[in-house]
């Protein structure tokens, strides 16, 4: 056939193991002869069957064949037997593709270029872009994904541009996925990988779900600006219950209008040496939480949505979550730095939290909070307690803050071992009047009053030893 002629094949390798890894895909030599297809561009896999797909191939015959390639391509899923891979080269496919059953097990989506390879329905049937139900270890790459249906329910936009349901591994690399209602659902599906994707202007969530997910290496920004019923809308990374053990490595997670990450009933996720910034709400939003690792991002210029007024923000925000760690993290220019609220057991420990509008870290309705060796400074307020208890405040700078070092509202606790940036300690010779109901107190007690709320832990060195 003619067309075939005019597309270009990049080389794709993908390794495809069931019940194993996957190995990426690696771009070689333009321009290859149709007559080498098969044993240069597969070469190094195990496919048990090549197919071809060419929207320029309107008068046929189809057959999946390089000389004959398919037109459409759910009709070489549909031809397709486990193990397939599926190569599609560069053209615009109006079609909402349906991947289901185990008998499409091991199939690998291949885009020849993720720029001009590009799966667009137009939202005709109001349906996810890619479905895929039912079915094991799928592999989806090189794509332009848009197009999704918007239909919009109580829980937000309901069609997505990859909706996964009921399965388990899907590998989904090198994509662009942009203008659906939510980029990437995934369903009670069961390692859900996605990394090297651009995932941006979708109208609620980028990525969403209550699967394992593994998401990484990804640059995920501007979602969550649809305009629906209720306000506000959706986060770059939404992800809850049955999500238990997820990873969100090494990406860029910005310009989200609520959270660049939210986080909801989950145990033992790790979020780590990511940049997060310019989100609407918080950085990274962790509700009833357990056992989380937050270490090592770049969290800067997080909660200045308009959207959200009086309501908690923060680069990082934990509420009802207990037993989590949040260590070496820059927290910088935020509107909070920390916003810790009715949780407990938190560990705190070796973090920069500098420039932040209000507070670098505050406590609020907490036990247990464990603040050891970080960094506080040009921050409004160093370090807020309200109704907090139990907390350990040692080893840490806190010096330069605008207005004080510690303010403790109802604060059972010790600070023990810090440096406060002067001779006097928090304490700078001013006493603070807080709107009633609250008494005069001095930014570091209760009541001057009544120093027993102090329990005389609290220790103001100059020099931490």
């Amino acid at each position: 056939m003619e067309g075939i002629y005019k597309k270009t094949l990049i080389l794709i390798i993908v390794g495809f193991f069931i019940g194993a890894s996957i190995i990426p895909i690696v771009s070689s030599e333009n321009n290859i002869l149709n007559a080498d297809i098969n044993k240069t561009i597969f070469s190094n896999i195990d496919c048990i069957c090549t197919i071809y797909v060419d929207d320029d191939n309107i008068a046929g015959p189809w057959d999946g064949t390089t000389e004959n390639p398919y037109k459409t391509i759910q009709d070489a899923v549909d031809n397709a037997i486990i193990g397939s891979c599926i190569c599609i080269l560069n053209g615009v496919y109006t079609e909402n593709i349906v991947i289901s059953g185990h008998n499409k097990d091991g199939l690998s989506l291949n885009g020849e270029d993720k720029n001009l390879t590009i799966i667009d329905p137009n939202n005709v049937e109001n349906k996810d872009t890619i479905f895929v139900n039912n079915v094991n270890y799928v592999t989806i790459t090189g794509f332009t994904i848009t197009g999704s249906g918007l239909d919009y329910t109580e829980s937000g936009y309901s069609k997505s541009g990859i909706f996964c349901e009921k399965g388990i591994g899907i590998y989904i690399y090198d994509n662009m996925i942009y203008e659906n209602g939510n980029g990437i659902n995934g369903d009670s599906f069961s390692d859900i990988t996605i990394e090297y994707n651009d995932i941006s202007n979708n109208l609620c969530d980028g990525i969403r779900g209550h699967s394992k997910f593994q998401i990484n290496y990804n640059n995920i920004f501007h979602n969550g600006y649809g305009e629906g019923p209720t306000e506000p809308n959706g986060d770059g990374i939404s992800i809850w219950s049955n999500a238990d053990k997820s990873t969100i490595c090494y990406n860029v997670i910005t310009h989200n209008k609520v959270d660049g990450v939210w986080d909801e009933g989950v145990d033992g996720h790790t979020i780590s040496c990511n940049i997060i910034t310019h989100n609407g709400q918080a950085g990274i939003h962790l509700d009833e939480g357990r056992i989380c690792e937050i270490n090592e991002n770049n969290i800067t210029d997080n909660g200045f949505g308009t959207e959200f007024g009086s309501i908690a923000t923060a680069g990082i925000l934990l509420h009802q979550s207990t037993l989590n760690t949040i260590n070496d993290n820059s927290i910088i220019n935020n509107k909070n730095g920390l916003f810790i609220r009715q949780s407990q057991s938190n560990y705190i420990t070796g973090n920069v939290v500098i420039g932040n509008e209000r507070n670098g870290a505050y406590l609020l309705q907490t036990s247990s909070t464990t603040v050891i060796d970080n960094v506080f400074s040009e921050n409004k307020i160093a370090i807020s307690l309200l109704i907090a208890s139990g907390f350990k405040i040692n080893n840490n700078d806190i010096f330069t803050n605008k207005l004080f070092g510690l303010v403790a509202i109802i604060g059972i606790g010790t600070a023990t071992d810090n440096y406060w940036g002067n001779v006097w300690g928090p304490y700078m010779g001013n006493i603070v009047r807080l709107p009633p109901p609250f008494p005069i107190v001095f930014p570091w007690s209760i009541d001057p009053n009544n120093p027993e709320y102090d329990n005389g832990n609290m220790d103001y060195e100059k020099w931490r030893l």
